[in-house]
């Protein structure tokens, strides 16, 4: 279920990031805040600082997914903060 509620964030996020014109600032941070609400909401077993790991001697494959859950986390909070990157870049000072 982790991943399901990622993934249309991350659909969210591809259709405003990889349009021709790129999102408002307002946008990105409605955005951005779905992202930190999801990672705040995992379970202690899944959460990416000091997670509970009190789990994984009997279930092994929770190292694994809470590491792939951090990756694909990372990768859309890079891909949707690029445009402020880009944007700063370019010159433009007027988020």
């Amino acid at each position: 279920m982790c991943r399901h509620k990622l993934a249309e964030i991350m659909g969210r996020i591809a259709y405003h990031t990889f349009a021709i014109q790129l999102p408002d600032y307002t946008t990105v941070l409605n955005l951005d805040r779905e992202l930190l609400a999801w990672r705040d909401a995992l379970p202690p077993f899944f959460t990416m600082d000091n997670p509970d790991t009190s789990l994984d001697k009997d279930h092994p494959y929770l190292f694994v997914q809470r590491h792939l859950l951090a990756c694909e986390w990372y990768y859309t909070r890079i891909t949707l903060n690029r445009y402020i990157t880009s944007h700063y870049k370019k010159g433009n000072a007027d988020l």
